[in-house]
C-alpha cells in the first residue's frame, strides 16, 4: 500500500475461532477459508487498514 492510503479488509479476523472439523468446508468457505486449517476465524469483518505516511 502507498503511504497515506487505507483499505478495508473484508475477511473476518480474530476471535472467536472455531475448529475446521466443527464448521466444515462450506461454512469455512463463507468465511474466506478454502483449504483445511486448524481453526477458522469468526471475528469482525470490515476492519480498516491504514498505511502511515
Amino acid at each position: 500500500m502507498e503511504p497515506g492510503t487505507y483499505a478495508v479488509d473484508p475477511l473476518p479476523t480474530g476471535p472467536p475461532w472455531r475448529l475446521w472439523q466443527e464448521v466444515g468446508e462450506e461454512v469455512a468457505a463463507r468465511q474466506g477459508v478454502y483449504a483445511p486449517v486448524y481453526s477458522v476465524s469468526f471475528g469482525a469483518r470490515g476492519k480498516i487498514v491504514i498505511a502511515p505516511r
